[in-house]
Order: structure tokens, then C-alpha cells, then sequence
């Protein structure tokens, strides 16, 4: 996930920050566990 923005923004010139993070946080999937789990 960490190389998503800067992907995106590589193809998405003219989006904003702000676009950019909606995109990639409504195209999330959620989980059944914290942010402070890992699952391998």
C-alpha cells in the first residue's frame, strides 16, 4: 500500500492530494482486525 500513492499519481497528473487519497481510501477493503495487527 505504501507505493500506491505515488503510482497513481503517475498516471493521474492533474488529481489533488485530497482525490488521490479518496480514491485510494474508498477502494480500500476492510478486515476483520486492528490497524495495530498484521497478518502475514
Amino acid at each position: 500500500m505504501a507505493g500506491a500513492a505515488p503510482l497513481l499519481k503517475q498516471q493521474r497528473l492533474d488529481w489533488t492530494f485530497r482525490v488521490l487519497k479518496a480514491a485510494l481510501v474508498s477502494s480500500a477493503k476492510g478486515g476483520d482486525y486492528t490497524p495495530y495487527e498484521s497478518r502475514p
